[in-house]
């Protein structure tokens, strides 16, 4: 799709040169913590200065990671065709990420298991309007500590689309392209990546460990980094939106500079989804109205920074699959499409980031091909407006007959899968099946007609043998 539609800016030029210019204020001035000795002295050795746990930063290091942060990556698939060069293609999509439970579409809840996995897995290879998959759930009934093992081995087996690279299952990615480590940060230095994860910086104002440790290694091999701080406003930044947005954007800023530190070139996305709280009861809520604004805002400073962004629309405070999860994930997809994020996660969650449904997946990715047909820019040309046929036809003409009507409806109007367009008597008779069951049958329609894709049986034996070497030790 066309990128060059009117985005929704949610700040002027001059207000996106001031975040920038109070984020320099922000780390310059008043730091951010760095928990890990070995990350502050990475800092300490590219002139930062320390005071205890403290680092802060200077106007070179930051100048000189935004600069030379790459505009655009690539990400390769198992199936070249699936692979996806973010910065320069419009929005692409993905799923929920580490929900804790499953939610059927009759909002049963249950704890996940394996076979979870492999049909979210199934169903990201079915549904086109997905290009980067995610691990929607974790398992409850595999070991915790091994499970992102498990998760790499089902992508594999059932989907062709991007995987997650993480430090445990680098070696399993490795297998299943191929290469050794080597060659996968050789590869990332000409722009050829094997995968993504993510890295998350603690609100307010905190590279904890465990994110330094996750930047080292995605900068070591070249992975692209997902940053996602997630201030929430009123809570660990100003009640504000705009103090929210600025807090935001240190946060991406300081996890750009320590990446840089590692690999100068290492691939970076934005994260845009800092929140707003629930002050009734102190936490953080997934589809506020503010939500939107501070990922447009987000979108904005990275296209200023000239790096790619990512947003999370796709989860509702909904805990039911009922109107209100339908408005917020549309208005979501909407908002962030037309703010021009790049990477856009989260469908099929539900239940403020908890809960995860297949129904749910399949909904959202109707929603997003509405959403794509809305943005699709017009083309104005004596072909698309039919002006001969008008002109022949005239006046108190019908076009339902014509060989121009036939030719052109099913590439020009948008035609749903799950939603329904009926009478109320057809509707009724057929059994007064709202959305969230439709979608249920949609999605076991999928996964009763899925076929998996070809895999050498013995890279499957291998990866299996890998996971059962690590549950020996």
């Amino acid at each position: 799709m066309d990128i060059n539609y009117d985005r929704y800016q949610a700040m002027s030029i001059d207000d996106v040169e001031k975040i920038h210019e109070y984020t320099v204020d922000v780390l310059t001035n008043t730091g951010i913590w760095v928990e890990d000795n070995e990350a502050r002295d990475i800092f300490k050795k590219n002139g930062c200065r320390i005071e205890n746990e403290k680092v802060f930063l200077n106007e070179k290091v930051i100048q000189t990671a935004l600069e030379n942060a790459p505009s655009e990556f690539r990400i390769c698939a198992i199936e070249p065709r699936n692979s996806k060069t973010f910065g320069v293609e419009a929005s692409i999509f993905a799923p929920a990420g580490g929900a804790v439970t499953i939610c059927e579409s009759d909002n049963i809840r249950r704890a996940p298991t394996m076979e979870d996995v492999n049909d979210f897995s199934k169903l990201v290879q079915c549904l086109d309007v997905i290009g980067l998959n995610r691990p929607a759930v974790h398992p409850s009934d595999v070991d915790p500590m091994k499970k992102f093992l498990y998760i790499t081995l089902a992508d594999f087996k059932y989907n062709n689309k991007i995987y997650q690279l993480r430090r445990e299952t680098l070696e399993m990615i490795c297998i299943i392209y191929g290469i050794t480590p080597e060659k996968m940060k050789k590869d990332a230095e000409n722009g050829i990546h094997y995968g993504y994860s993510t890295s998350n910086p603690v609100s307010p104002l905190e590279l904890s460990s465990a994110a330094t440790d996750t930047i080292r290694f995605q900068a070591e091999y070249g992975v692209p980094n997902i940053i996602a701080p997630m201030p929430i406003g009123g809570i660990s930044a100003p009640a504000t939106v705009e103090g929210t947005i600025l807090i935001q954007n240190c946060e991406n800023v300081a996890a750009i500079v320590f990446s840089s530190l590692i690999n100068l070139k290492a691939p970076v996305f934005y994260g845009c989804i800092g929140s707003v709280g629930d002050m009734k009861k102190g936490s953080a809520t997934a589809a506020a109205p503010e939500m939107r604004i501070i990922e447009a805002a987000g979108a904005q400073m990275a296209r200023y920074y000239n790096i790619p962004s990512r947003g999370a629309p796709g989860s509702p405070d909904a805990v039911a699959m009922d109107f209100q999860a339908g408005a917020e994930s549309a208005m979501g997809f909407y908002s962030s499409v037309r703010s021009g994020v790049h990477l856009i996660t989260n469908m099929g969650f539900m239940g403020n980031w908890m809960q995860a449904s297949k129904a749910k997946l399949v909904l959202d990715a109707e929603i997003i091909e509405s959403v794509l047909r809305i943005m699709q820019p017009l083309e104005i040309t004596e072909e698309k407006t039919a002006l001969d046929l008008i002109k022949k036809l005239g006046a108190r003409s019908t076009y339902l007959t014509e060989k121009h009507t036939l030719k052109n409806y099913k590439k020009n109007f948008y035609n749903p899968k799950v939603f329904r367009r009926t009478t109320f008597e057809k509707w009724e008779k057929e059994g007064k099946l709202e959305a969230a069951q439709s979608a249920e049958n949609k999605a076991k329609a999928l996964l009763d007609q899925y076929v998996s894709p070809d895999r050498d049986p013995s890279i499957v034996k291998e990866l299996e043998t890998y996971i059962a070497k690590h549950d020996r030790r």
